[in-house]
């Protein structure tokens, strides 16, 4: 299991288009804002088997991300509202996340948002 925030590292190779990530455990996540977007390439994300609580982003982190799966999330109250605001973010997969994670208002909000833009 990874021990220390990856996201500190991994912020800094501006060339990752694709990432897969599995089993960091840490209370929180954190992408910070440096004066330019970090992940500046990054389209598709996917974290496996993370126990979180909390998971932030600064500025413009992600803003290319357009394909995001969580699977097996614990211990995180809530999605990071940060999502709603992803331009680019086509396809949202959740599998195997508490309770909470899944019944959380920033889904409803994403869900909302796809079906009036259809």
């Amino acid at each position: 299991a990874i021990k220390e925030d990856p996201m500190l590292i991994l912020e800094k190779l501006p060339c990752l288009v694709v990432l897969e990530l599995s089993r960091y455990q840490g209370r929180t996540m954190f992408c910070s804002a440096k004066g330019f977007p970090d992940f500046p390439r990054l389209q598709e994300l996917t974290l496996s088997y993370f126990s979180i609580e909390e998971w932030r982003i600064e500025g413009d982190a992600m803003s290319r991300l357009s394909r995001l799966v969580l699977f097996g999330f614990v211990n995180m109250k809530k999605l990071p509202e940060w999502l709603l605001h992803l331009p680019s973010l086509n396809e949202l997969v959740l599998d195997f996340m508490t309770p909470v994670v899944s019944n959380d208002v920033t889904i409803e909000r994403l869900e909302g948002e796809r079906m009036q833009g259809t």
